[in-house]
Parts: structure tokens; C-alpha cells; sequence
């Protein structure tokens, strides 16, 4: 696990970009679903900036809405309109 740790916290260049996240998705996809283990996310190290730490959650929009406070989000959200 920490082998895949590492991994995940190494810059990806946007040539490689589908292919390197594959491996993050099929790993969490499997965590999430297929293990008897009680996650309800990840935390891993940014490969941007040293300090901070990226966090997957997996939770549903629904669940979402259920479990997370967005009211002091700084989160700005936009509409996008079909032209």
C-alpha cells in the first residue's frame, strides 16, 4: 500500500494523463466496492504541493449532501449552458 501511495502522489504530464489515473481508479474502485474494509475515502499526498494532501471521498451526491457542511466551502460552483 505504500508502494501505491508513492505512486499516486507523483506529477502526471498531460500526455500520460488517461493513462496514468487508470491504476488510482481500478485501486479505489476496488476498495470501495469489492473489500470487506468499512473506507469511506483516501487521503494521499499532493504531488503539486509538498505540504498538502488530496482527498477522495466516496460518497455518492446524495451522500454527499448527507454527510459534508459546504456552507464555509470556498468552492465556487458555475453553470454551464448547452450552446
Amino acid at each position: 500500500m505504500n508502494s501505491f501511495v508513492t505512486e499516486i502522489s507523483l506529477p502526471v504530464f498531460k500526455k500520460d494523463l488517461v493513462l496514468e489515473y487508470l491504476p488510482t481508479q481500478v485501486i479505489t474502485e476496488y476498495i470501495r466496492y469489492n473489500t470487506d474494509l468499512n473506507v469511506d475515502g483516501m487521503i494521499y499526498s499532493s504531488a503539486k504541493e509538498s505540504n498538502a494532501k488530496n482527498i477522495v471521498l466516496f460518497y455518492n451526491h446524495e451522500e454527499s449532501l448527507e454527510n459534508l457542511d459546504f456552507s464555509k466551502s470556498s468552492i465556487k460552483t458555475s453553470l454551464i449552458r448547452d450552446l
